[in-house]
């Protein structure tokens, strides 16, 4: 067993020291392959969701409606999601001590929540709103945004908050 600082908590070391943790870690297959479908999901899920957001600022895809482009990526997106969150939490379990002590984990685990949330305020507050057409009156160009922009304030938000976690990702692996 590992020596584990003091300021670990014992849930993190048990995962840390149990032996599904020690066999994803120490597996010459499985903590690649998990890791590689972590970074894939997250490629997927984040790569639609900018697409959206693009299309949702009026800079791509004009001619599709936000709804219909909403309505055939979002499947993906959410399965992205789910696979990421899994594997994520495996790849946790796998490295539990190195993760709790990084603050870029921390700050990638806090990213995460902002996205999750930016999300959910999207769903229930504007999703309903996008009807079928690629013109609404709610989407129009509102003074003081850039030209062009539709619901700038969720879109320019989720952008960030949506790129920040991957960028996380690599400092917290590291």
């Amino acid at each position: 067993m590992q020596e584990v600082p003091a300021q670990v908590p014992a849930i993190i070391e048990w995962m840390q020291n149990s032996a599904f943790g020690t066999g994803i870690r120490e597996s010459v297959w499985t903590f690649p392959v998990v890791e590689t479908t972590h970074v894939l999901s997250l490629a997927v899920s984040v790569g639609l969701l900018i697409w959206f957001d693009l299309r949702l600022l009026g800079w791509g895809m004009k001619h599709q409606p936000i709804s219909r482009i909403h309505k055939q990526i979002m499947p993906y997106v959410v399965a992205g999601f789910f696979i990421e969150v899994v594997t994520g939490f495996l790849l946790f379990w796998a490295e539990a001590e190195k993760c709790y002590l990084s603050v870029f984990f921390r700050a990638k685990v806090l990213f995460l929540f902002l996205a999750a949330f930016n999300a959910i305020i999207f769903e229930f507050r504007t999703r309903g709103r996008l009807g079928t057409g690629t013109s609404f009156r709610f989407l129009h160009h509102k003074p003081g945004w850039p030209a062009g922009c539709r619901l700038c304030p969720g879109a320019l938000s989720s952008l960030p908050a949506g790129l920040r976690p991957t960028t996380s990702f690599r400092e917290a692996a590291e």
